[in-house]
């Protein structure tokens, strides 16, 4: 579009305006300078960080927040018909609600358990109000699964999120612990104000779904963190969500595996993804020729077959596989906290260690916990 603004700018003698996707004040800056245009509209990455102008104005661009083109304010607008809603920007909407945190009067010490979205919120709202906040993170990076969405063919601006809480963090001073797993008893000795819990999930493996030893059998996330370099002749995905979809893209893309099928129990495939995602990512399956089955209950992988039935009329149906992706969702990892409420340590339990959700909530949590804490 930049080059179309120019274009018309050189043909007419009014002030020109473009938009789309304009996130980065370099680019922006350039648009200016070189005389591409006079003038840029800034559309949700207005809704991502309302200050955007004003931080490139006052040198600040390092505390700026980017549009990570998810189009989750699409989804909420046009899906559920709700007020205006921004995955990165928990004020979006809700500007209403903005208030100046009650600081800490003393410097309380708070434990965060867990270096994601959430516990990476949470950590940078506290220390503004002076706590005095330490991080624990059991990975050897921070960034928990931000790191793996970011991977999947078109994703790659949600890595600019990672990066920006990771320099709010730097720039707060947070004494970050990498390599760390904490348990209860650690946190007792510690004797902290509080902890938030903020280990976040894990991919969820089927119990219930007798699975063949000798099966070729991995979680979706190893796909695409590098761990599993070429898969089988004909290889099914159980689980049709979002992140089942985003799976058979990447696969597609790599060139992983040339029979490639999609299961899920519901009526359709993605339905979790917002409609206008939703609708270019099924086009890119279907060109690559993914078979898509939906309605399907899966009751056994077994004999290089997975076994069930179609969902409604019962009938049994069987799709030849040599290998099988999990992607059936993720459920919390848990951190027992009874004893640390037992000691008058106040808890509180985000993002999705309180239950699996989105980057949204995780971020809306990690905000919630950061400014509300009460320090009495």
């Amino acid at each position: 579009r930049v080059g179309m603004g120019a274009e018309i700018k050189n043909l007419v003698k009014i002030p020109v305006s473009i938009s789309g996707r304009i996130n980065d004040p370099l680019i922006a800056r350039d648009i200016l300078v070189q005389k591409k245009a006079d003038l840029i509209d800034l559309g949700r990455q207005m809704l991502a960080d309302p200050y955007f102008p004003q931080k490139i104005a006052d040198g600040r661009t390092e505390d700026i927040c980017r549009c990570i083109a998810c189009n989750y304010c699409h989804g909420k607008r046009f899906r559920a018909l709700k007020q205006i809603r921004c995955a990165v920007n928990p004020l979006a909407g809700r500007e209403s609600e903005a208030r100046d945190p009650r600081p800490s009067p003393a410097p309380l010490r708070v434990m965060v358990v867990g270096g994601g979205i959430a516990g990476l919120q949470a950590a940078i709202g506290l220390t503004k109000r002076g706590f005095r906040v330490s991080l624990f993170e059991k990975e050897t990076r921070l960034g928990g699964q931000l790191e793996l969405a970011a991977l999947p063919p078109g994703k790659g601006e949600v890595r600019s999120l990672l990066e920006f809480l990771i320099r709010q963090t730097e720039k707060s001073g947070i004494k970050v612990n990498l390599n760390s797993e904490i348990t209860p008893e650690f946190v007792l000795a510690e004797k902290p104000f509080a902890v938030i819990i903020a280990t976040g999930g894990r991919p969820i493996y089927p119990k219930s779904i007798p699975i063949e030893k000798n099966m070729n059998c991995l979680p979706a996330w190893d796909i695409l963190s590098g761990d599993t370099k070429s898969l089988g002749a004909k290889t099914v995905i159980l689980g049709g969500g979002f992140v089942a979809a985003e799976i058979a893209d990447f696969i597609c893309e790599k060139g992983m595996a040339k029979d490639l099928t999609i299961i899920e129990m519901r009526e359709d495939i993605a339905m979790d993804l917002e409609p206008i995602s939703r609708q270019n990512l099924l086009k890119k399956l279907q060109d690559y020729g993914v078979k898509m089955v939906p309605n399907f209950l899966i009751r056994q992988v077994a004999g290089g077959e997975v076994i069930g039935e179609v969902v409604g009329n019962g009938n049994s149906k069987r799709i030849e596989a040599d290998t099988v992706i999990i992607a059936l969702g993720t459920e919390s990892v848990n951190f027992p906290a009874g004893a640390l409420k037992k000691a008058g340590v106040k808890v509180v339990f985000i993002g999705d260690a309180r239950e699996p959700r989105g980057i949204a909530e995780a971020m809306r949590e990690g905000y919630i916990a950061g400014v509300s804490l009460d320090p009495s």
